[in-house]
């Protein structure tokens, strides 16, 4: 008796939408190392910020093998504007990607980029939703690019500061590079304002003998991995053969809002995602935000029915209800058990 009120409490589905134990945490998923420079480049919209001069966001892209990053400060953040910035700003100066890692914003899914990344033969890479993790990449420069403009003694002037942050940047030395991305991309360091000196060194040098000494030295150029951080791996084992799972809801909830939505069905596995059944439609999802979902076998029927002619679908789906006859005593009064509990009864 005890097990089985136990398994029934477990799959009790308003109580695993509501209750968080543990999140899951899966380990991070190595990237493919790029061959050459400027292969791989992770793109980002910082804001919106403080109105500085008119602009809003920053358009920051930063390149896989070199570290090297750029932050252009905009007005406008259409799907059209983002891909003309970034044809300027990055592929004018260093030429076409093979591939484009970004999140599942709105710009980023316009067909306008689309067309843009297939005209250009570049392809296109879209995290998960409310995965932030799996564009690491841009979001640690992120968080280290906007720490150094908040320390400005006057942060709301953060489009007039944005180029010297971005100089200090790109000459400090990346502890897994052993260099800085400047020296990646330039083969030297860059001057900094207190360096404005003369040299005294006036030794003639070969143009023809630097340009192939300075070829040889990016020709031994390997890439390095990024590191990754020591968090603890975390994943229920239930995930593996749960055919229901419930999501968690990362967006701002209101007051009482379950922090899981479903359980929804699941389509497709892997090692860093589902694919699940979401109102009719697979939607892919990260792990993490994944738990597994206990349901009663003799009755799952959980899968959410595709919708036809714009009909809503519930997107909380409940066991369906049988109605049981009523039960006479013998003091003659009729007893209707509750409907919900029909499931476990024998």
């Amino acid at each position: 008796m005890n097990s089985d009120i136990r398994k029934w409490a477990r799959q009790c589905l308003q109580c695993q939408r509501s209750k968080v134990h543990h999140h899951t945490v899966t380990p991070p998923k190595q990237f493919n190392l790029p061959d050459k420079r400027f292969q791989h480049v992770h793109i980002d919209i910082i804001g919106p910020l403080p109105p500085s001069r008119g602009f809003t966001h920053i358009l920051t892209a930063i390149n896989r093998f070199t570290r090297w990053a750029i932050a252009c400060p905009l007005n406008d953040i259409s799907a059209e504007n983002i891909a003309l910035v970034f044809l300027d700003r990055w592929v004018s100066n260093y030429g076409v990607p093979t591939t484009i890692t970004t999140d599942r914003g709105a710009q980023f899914q316009s067909t306008l980029f689309r067309e843009f990344t297939r005209l250009f033969g570049v392809n296109h890479i879209s995290t998960t939703a409310y995965h932030p993790a799996a564009n690491g990449l841009v979001e640690r420069f992120h968080r280290q690019l906007k720490s150094s403009l908040m320390a400005q003694a006057d942060s709301s002037k953060w489009s007039e500061h944005l180029s010297l942050v971005l100089l200090s940047i790109q000459t400090t030395v990346k502890e897994d590079l052993g260099c800085t991305p400047a020296q990646l991309v330039y083969g030297t360091t860059l001057t900094l304002p207190g360096q404005l000196v003369p040299s005294n060194d006036s030794a003639e040098v070969n143009i023809s003998d630097f340009t192939n000494r300075l070829t040889q030295q990016m020709l031994q150029l390997r890439p390095v991995a990024s590191r990754q951080s020591l968090q603890k791996v975390q994943v229920n084992k239930n995930l593996l053969t749960s055919k229901f799972v419930f999501v968690r809801v990362d967006a701002i909830r209101k007051g009482l809002q379950h922090p899981y939505e479903g359980p929804f069905l699941v389509l497709k596995r892997t090692d860093k995602y589902f694919t699940l059944n979401k109102h009719g439609k697979p939607e892919t999802v990260s792990i993490d935000r994944l738990k597994p979902a206990y349901t009663d076998s003799k009755h799952e029927t959980l899968a959410t029915p595709t919708p036809m002619n714009n009909q809503k679908v519930n997107s909380t789906p409940t066991l369906p209800l049988f109605t049981l006859p009523p039960v006479q005593t013998r003091s003659g009064r009729q007893i209707c058990k509750p409907a919900r509990y029909v499931h476990f009864i024998d």
